[in-house]
């Protein structure tokens, strides 16, 4: 399978790793052995278009994001070794209106704000929606009125 996306964790020596449809496994840096493998539930015709970690300071969590516009969050990715599984801790539509099974587009993308508990979801879609993670609700909704897709964010920290 094709490596989609990597994901180092800032404060760990950990390396989450997806195959871009249903898979993230988690690597162990020091030992260079797999220590986690997670199959991410994806219904089909959909794949994990986004992943970062979240809340790394404290208790570590991975987030997945799907071109269904569903993510997932995961607990338990860096406790127990591989024979420990990872609990999904929450899932939701961050952005319900997006389309499964695209070839074109980005899917789901996503930016995490540590500082302020917020998830920031766009992609393809118009809409740029950012959450309150610690309510699991929606706090705002923009309109980009634009027919293009969302690649990326970068967000400043002030």
């Amino acid at each position: 399978k094709i490596t989609h996306t990597l994901r180092f964790h800032a404060y760990e020596s950990f390396l989450a790793a997806n195959d871009g449809v249903d898979n993230v496994s988690v690597w162990d840096l020091n030992s260079s052995e797999k220590v986690k493998n997670i199959s991410n539930g994806n219904p089909a015709n959909t794949k994990i278009t986004a992943m970062s970690w979240i809340n790394e300071r404290n208790h570590s969590l991975l987030l997945t994001a799907c071109d269904d516009g569903s993510v997932r969050i995961w607990d338990d990715v860096l406790e127990g070794g591989e024979a420990a599984e990872s609990v999904l801790s929450t899932a939701f539509y961050a952005l319900p209106e997006l389309s499964t099974g695209q070839k074109r587009g980005s899917g789901l993308v996503t930016e995490w704000q540590q500082s302020e508990g917020r998830l920031l979801a766009g992609g393809s879609t118009k809409f740029v929606r950012a959450w309150d993670l610690e309510s699991e609700k929606c706090t705002t909704t923009i309109d980009s009125q634009l027919d293009a897709c969302l690649t990326s964010f970068a967000t400043a920290w002030d």
